[in-house]
């Protein structure tokens, strides 16, 4: 509450190393664009970013953000991570 200033309507980004996803199935890239059932991801990929957005909207937060793919991801794609907080 603190970081938003008591106010639930402020964005919120929940990112984790791996991201998670609600997604059944994956995606591949590239010249050789492949799209398949992932039998692992019955119910997508568990992440404790999705578990703390699911916290959040029980907790009354309306504008909650997650960053697909996490922090690995985002640090393989050259994204600044410069004054980045991790809690």
């Amino acid at each position: 509450m603190e970081a938003v200033g008591g106010d639930k309507r402020k964005a919120v980004v929940v990112m984790c190393q791996i991201g998670g996803t609600l997604l059944t199935y994956v995606e591949r890239g590239g010249a050789k664009y492949k799209k398949f059932a992932d039998p692992e991801r019955k119910f997508g990929r568990q992440s404790r970013s999705l578990k703390a957005i699911y916290e959040l909207q029980e907790a009354g937060f309306k504008n909650v953000l997650h960053v697909k793919d996490g922090l690995n991801q985002w640090i393989h794609e050259g994204l600044p991570i410069d004054g980045l907080s991790i809690t």
